[in-house]
Parts: structure tokens; C-alpha cells; sequence
């Protein structure tokens, strides 16, 4: 097979045939970096410190590059549980914590999106409803999405039953190995 027709190398032109353009697109600041800028105290002297912050679900990671500071300069279990403590109150986006490290604590006031806690290292991660927010009842909804998927994993269940619930059927039947 003759594959030197889709390897050919398309004229490109008056145009570079690849990106020319010196340097990287920057990111912008994020919540962590505010974090660790905060944190100075903590990457200085090592005291013990609590941070307050108002978040929005477009933050995405928050934590993240605090917790690779702290194991960089203190290592992954250097700190003790809860020696920095973010407070947040809002809506966390993706990955809320991810990678968090021993010594770090996120308390989030309000909810989060999906991936919290995406590779937990030893952090602690705690979301709380916020203050005088009713408890949400589960909708009718996630009872039947709940009902459907039980029924479609009992016979897989059923299956493959556990070391206890074969030998307690082994014993039903009179057989003991």
C-alpha cells in the first residue's frame, strides 16, 4: 500500500509552513497565585495561617499551584493537617483541590463542580451548603435514574458474588468445602 499521496506535503503559500511567533501565550492570574502572595507568611516563616476568599465557578483548580509551593518548599508531608486553611465561599469550578497536599485545607461554602479532590495528596477538602440554604430534597428523577441503575447492575451482582455470599450459598445447599 502506496501511502505517499496523505504524507505529501501541502503547498502552504505565502504562509509559514509552522508557527513563527516567539514566546507563549500567557495565563492569566489566578486565585492561587492571589493565594500565594497571601501565604507569604506561611513560605517564610511557616506559620500556621487561614485565608478567606469569594469564588466563582470559573476558577478552575483552586489550590493547585498552592499546594505544588508547599511541596516545594516544606516537601509532601511537611506540614502538619490544616496548617493553611482557605475558606471559600461560592461556586468552585473544575478540580477544587486537585493534587492538594498535606498541610492544606479548603473549605468551601457553597458547592463545587466535578473533579474535587482530582488526585488528593494528603490535603483536606470540605464543601458545605451554605448558610441557610435549604437541603435539597433528590428530585423524582434521580430516584428512578437511582432505581435504573441498580436494576442494571444487580444482575452483574448476581454474577459475581463476594467470598461471604458464596459460601453462605455453598452452606444453603448443604455443601461445606
Amino acid at each position: 500500500m502506496d501511502l505517499n499521496p496523505i504524507l505529501a506535503q501541502a503547498d502552504p503559500g505565502e504562509y509559514p509552513r509552522y508557527c513563527t511567533l516567539d514566546g507563549r501565550n500567557e495565563v492569566p492570574d489566578s486565585l492561587d497565585a492571589q493565594m500565594i502572595k497571601d501565604a507569604a507568611a506561611l513560605f517564610e516563616l511557616g506559620e500556621k495561617m487561614q485565608l478567606t476568599y469569594n469564588i466563582r465557578n470559573t476558577q478552575r483548580a483552586i489550590g493547585t499551584r498552592l499546594s505544588s509551593m508547599i511541596t516545594r518548599k516544606f516537601g509532601g508531608t511537611g506540614l502538619q493537617p490544616g496548617h493553611i486553611t482557605a475558606r471559600l465561599r461560592g461556586s468552585a469550578g473544575q478540580s477544587l483541590g486537585a493534587f492538594a497536599v498535606q498541610g492544606l485545607k479548603l473549605e468551601v461554602f457553597g458547592d463545587a463542580n466535578d473533579y474535587v479532590g482530582k488526585g488528593l495528596s494528603g490535603g483536606t477538602i470540605v464543601v458545605r451548603s451554605m448558610t441557610g440554604e435549604p437541603a435539597r430534597q433528590p428530585s423524582q428523577h434521580h430516584h428512578r435514574q437511582h432505581r435504573a441503575l441498580w436494576r442494571h447492575l444487580r444482575p452483574a451482582l448476581r454474577r459475581r458474588p463476594g467470598r461471604r455470599a458464596l459460601r453462605r450459598a455453598q452452606f444453603r445447599r448443604g455443601r461445606r468445602d
